[in-house]
C-alpha cells in the first residue's frame, strides 16, 4: 500500500518527505528526543513505540523519491 501511495505522490505534487521540507538527517535525533516525551501524539498509535522506532520512522521519510523522477513521469498517472 506504502509504495502505491508513493506512486501517487508526485502527481499531486507532494513533496518528497521531510528533506524537501528543509530537514536533514542531523535533525533526526532532535526530532525523536521531541517526540518520545508527546503522549497526546503517540496515543494514536498502533502499537507502543521506543526510541528505536522513531528514529527509523524519521529516516524513512526524509525522501520519498527524487527531483529527476517526478521530471520524467508521464502526463497520466498510473
Amino acid at each position: 500500500m506504502a509504495s502505491g501511495i508513493i506512486g501517487v505522490m508526485p502527481w499531486t505534487d507532494m513533496l518528497s518527505g521531510l528533506a524537501a521540507l528543509g530537514v536533514n538527517p542531523h535533525d533526526v535525533p532532535a526530532n525523536v528526543e521531541g517526540t518520545l516525551p508527546q503522549q497526546g501524539a503517540k496515543k494514536f498509535l498502533p502499537r507502543p513505540t521506543e526510541r528505536e522506532d522513531l528514529w527509523q520512522l524519521f529516516r524513512g521519510v526524509m525522501r520519498y523519491w527524487r527531483g529527476a523522477l517526478r521530471a520524467n513521469l508521464a502526463k497520466t498517472p498510473p
